[in-house]
């Protein structure tokens, strides 16, 4: 009886652990994240990072005119070598703007951000924050 006993805990406790690892396996982590506040110009293409393997990534972007500038903000994403999946958003420049973008991310493929200004007015300054999570 004690044997049964210890063999019925011991597959509870494995099947356990292996529940907690692939609870583990699944939780987003951040492969990517930067702060660039009191920007003045756009941002050159610049690259994040370059994923080891395919997988499903989530990009959280706010940027926020902070000067007294009359002009938008644009962010570009470029993820699979600038065919056909770049994204381009206008953001407000008055309250900031906050997008989510989920993407399929290629082995070998660098996935980059840049900005750029529409609008014709001024730019004095703005922030722009970005986050990259790698989700599967």
């Amino acid at each position: 009886m004690k044997r049964i006993f210890i063999s019925t805990l011991a597959v509870i406790v494995l099947a356990m652990a292996s529940a907690v690892s692939y609870a583990q396996s699944v939780v987003p982590h951040i492969v990517y994240s930067s702060k660039l506040t009191g920007q003045t110009a756009v941002l050159a293409s610049t690259t994040a990072f370059t994923p080891s393997s395919d997988g499903l990534y989530r990009v959280s972007v706010h940027s926020y005119v902070t000067g007294t500038g009359t002009i938008n903000v644009n962010t570009g994403l470029n993820w699979n070598g600038g065919v056909p999946d770049d994204l381009d958003v206008t953001d407000p420049n008055t309250n900031g703007a906050n997008h989510v973008w989920i993407f399929t991310g290629k082995s070998g493929v660098a996935v980059k951000y840049y900005t750029y200004l529409t609008g014709g007015g001024s730019l004095t300054s703005y922030d722009f924050y970005i986050t990259i999570e790698e989700l599967l």
